[in-house]
């Protein structure tokens, strides 16, 4: 090798984590507060962490099964809850041990992460008949938006067929009065919001737009 030519040195070796830099999800979880749970499996009701939209807290691949939680314990405190909930948990670790419930009716998961998303099952008692009758009810018919514009925009003394592709302004020009300005836009506007409940900027109103193009933005014909 000649004098003045130096010695290229070899470029480090990329780093490769080893097992021991990983953490299953698992672990990951455990490793935050965690608090433990009383209650009875609710029979039947069997969910996929997937099919449940969350993660299994042990990072299982193991399905939730639905429990009715009586009481928790933080540390060495016990509560029961006023009312029992109905949650997706993993399987038990056990009968329960402590909080005076009884081993033979009850069981117990431990260390269930604070920060875990389960889901939740909410119920409430009311009368069928209020029930069924709710959901019978149908709602309410919305107008066209078609006849909205004949009604409450152009306020024309005779019925106008507007095709898909009229745009605005010449719509105005051929039934309104005046020219297309920001208060007629404005009238507009307070038109279909009154209708529809839908909220539009001046911006997305211009003289161009076509009929067609506005049923898109109300989302509704």
């Amino acid at each position: 090798m000649p004098a003045n030519q130096k010695k290229v040195r070899a470029a480090p070796a990329a780093f490769v984590p080893t097992r021991q830099h990983h953490l299953s999800l698992g672990q990951a979880t455990q490793l935050g507060p965690t608090i433990t749970a009383y209650g009875k499996l609710i029979a039947g009701f069997k969910l996929s962490p997937f099919e449940a939209r969350t993660s299994h807290p042990q990072g299982k691949d193991e399905k939730l099964q639905l429990a009715l939680v009586y009481g928790i314990q933080n540390g060495r405190q016990c509560n029961a809850l006023p009312q029992p909930q109905k949650v997706y948990l993993p399987s038990p670790d056990g009968p329960a041990e402590g909080c005076d419930l009884d081993p033979k009716e009850f069981v117990i998961w431990k260390n269930l992460p604070c920060n875990w998303i389960t889901l939740h099952v909410q119920s409430r008692a009311k009368p069928i008949a209020m029930v069924l009758q709710s959901a019978a009810v149908t709602a309410p018919t919305l107008p066209y938006l078609e006849d909205v514009l004949n009604s409450d925009w152009l306020k024309t003394t005779r019925r106008v067929d507007i095709n898909p592709g009229d745009q605005l302004g010449y719509l105005w020009a051929q039934y309104g009065v005046g020219d297309y300005t920001p208060q007629v836009v404005q009238n507009l506007i307070n038109a279909i919001n009154n209708a529809y409940g839908v909220g539009l900027p001046p911006s997305s109103l211009p003289a161009t737009l076509p009929f067609s193009q506005l049923q898109d933005l109300v989302g509704h014909s």
